[in-house]
C-alpha cells in the first residue's frame, strides 16, 4: 500500500515485535512490544476490553486484557494478556495487524476483526471472529474479505436497527487506495457483497466507523489536498450514503501536519488521531464530533503525554462516567507498551497511566 514516507516508517516500526537480546542472554523473559491496540466498552459488565498485537515467538498474535470501568487494568499493568487469536508453530508465518473490536449488547459479545497475510503474493485479507464477553474466541476465524491486492486497516461498528455490523477497510486492488464496506450479520456471516464507500482520484486509507444516530459515521485518511487529512461521511444503517448534503464527503480535521490513524468513539463524541511533530515524535490529537458528524476545529487539542511516540490511538466511551478512554502504544520505555488516558470533551481528564508494560509472564 502506498503511503507517505512517515506512515511507512511508522507502519514498519509498529508491526515488528522485538525481543531484547540482553534479556534472553540473562535467561529472563524477553522484552516484548504491544502494538496497534483496540478498545471497546462492555455496557453489560461495566468494563473495557483492550486487544492488541504481540509476538511471543510464533508470530504476531492478538491478545486481550480487561480494564475496570475507570479503564485501570485488572491485575495491574504487569499482568499479561490472554490469547484470542493465535498461531501454532506448524502453521507457518502469519502477519496479523490492526485489530478492531466492537461490543454487541444485544447478544452480549464482542466481534473482532483484523488484517492478516499468510501469502505475500495474495496480500492482506480481513478476518473476523466472535468473542465472548469474557474475552475468548467463540469460533474459528472467518475470512470476510480477500482477493487481489491488500484489504487492510479494518474497522467495525454495530447497529441494532437491522442487527448488523458495518465493516470498513482500505483496499488497493485498483492501484489507488479506496474505502470499501461489507455488512456482517450478528452471527459473523457476511450479508451481501463488498461495496465501495469512498472512491475518487485521491487515496482514501485507514478508515474508522462508529454508530451515528440512525446510521453510521465513517472517517478516513485522505490525501486529496496534498497531505493526509481526515475526511468523513455519514451513511445509513446499511452503509449507504445519506441523501443530500448530509451524506457528502467533508473535511473533519485538516492542517499542515500529516494526520493518520483516526479512531471514533462509539457515541461519535470524540475523534482521535496521530500527528507527527519533529520535536516530540508521534502525538495524539483529540477533536469533538457533533451528532451531525461535524467537528469544531477551534476545539482541537493535543492529548498531553510525556515525550515519546504515542501511536495507534483507539477510543471508547463509558456513558455512565461521561468520559472517553484513549488507549495507545507508547515507547517511552524503549519498546512499545500500552497506555491509556481519560478524555472529556476531547481534552485530557487527568494523567495517562500504564495498561500493559512488558506483559509476557512465563
Amino acid at each position: 500500500m502506498r503511503r507517505v514516507g512517515l506512515m511507512l516508517v511508522v507502519a514498519g516500526l509498529l508491526f515488528v515485535a522485538v525481543a531484547s537480546p540482553s534479556a534472553e542472554a540473562a535467561g529472563s523473559a524477553p522484552a516484548l512490544e504491544q502494538t496497534t491496540p483496540t478498545v471497546a466498552y462492555n455496557s453489560d459488565a461495566d468494563l473495557y476490553f483492550v486487544m492488541w498485537v504481540e509476538d511471543r515467538g510464533d508470530g504476531p498474535d492478538i491478545y486481550s486484557k480487561r480494564l475496570f470501568s475507570n479503564a485501570l487494568p485488572q491485575g495491574g499493568p504487569s499482568r499479561g494478556g490472554t490469547a484470542v487469536v493465535r498461531s501454532s508453530r506448524t502453521s507457518g508465518p502469519v502477519r496479523r495487524q490492526d485489530p478492531a473490536l466492537v461490543y454487541n449488547s444485544d447478544i452480549e459479545e464482542f466481534y473482532l476483526v483484523w488484517s492478516e497475510e499468510t501469502d505475500p503474493d495474495d496480500g492482506q485479507d480481513v478476518y473476523g471472529v466472535r468473542v465472548s464477553a469474557a474475552g475468548y474466541a467463540r469460533s474459528n476465524p472467518r475470512k470476510l474479505v480477500g482477493g487481489p491486492g491488500d484489504q487492510s486497516h479494518p474497522a467495525i461498528a454495530y447497529h441494532s436497527t437491522n442487527d448488523t455490523y458495518l465493516l470498513v477497510w482500505d483496499d488497493n486492488a485498483r492501484d489507488i487506495d479506496e474505502v470499501w464496506g461489507l455488512r456482517v450479520r450478528a452471527n459473523g456471516i457476511p450479508n451481501g457483497s463488498p461495496f465501495p464507500m469512498v472512491q475518487g482520484a485521491s487515496n482514501a486509507q485507514d478508515p474508522t466507523v462508529a454508530r451515528n444516530g440512525d446510521g453510521f459515521l465513517v472517517a478516513w485518511v485522505d490525501d486529496r489536498n496534498g497531505n493526509t487529512d481526515i475526511f468523513g461521511r455519514r451513511v445509513n444503517s446499511n452503509g449507504l450514503p445519506i441523501g443530500g448534503t448530509a451524506g457528502r464527503e467533508y473535511s473533519m480535521a485538516g492542517s499542515l501536519e500529516e494526520a493518520f490513524a483516526p479512531s471514533l468513539d462509539p457515541a461519535s463524541g470524540t475523534l482521535v488521531y496521530n500527528v507527527y511533530d519533529p520535536l516530540t515524535g508521534l502525538d495524539i490529537v483529540g477533536m469533538e464530533v457533533y451528532p451531525s458528524g461535524t467537528t469544531r476545529a477551534a476545539r482541537r487539542n493535543g492529548i498531553v503525554v510525556p515525550a515519546a511516540d504515542q501511536a495507534s490511538p483507539s477510543t471508547a466511551r463509558n456513558p455512565s462516567r461521561s468520559e472517553t478512554v484513549v488507549v495507545y502504544a507508547d515507547n517511552r520505555s524503549g519498546e512499545f507498551d500500552l497506555y491509556g488516558i481519560r478524555v472529556r470533551n476531547s481534552r485530557p481528564s487527568g494523567r495517562d497511566f500504564p495498561i500493559l508494560r512488558d506483559g509476557y509472564l512465563p
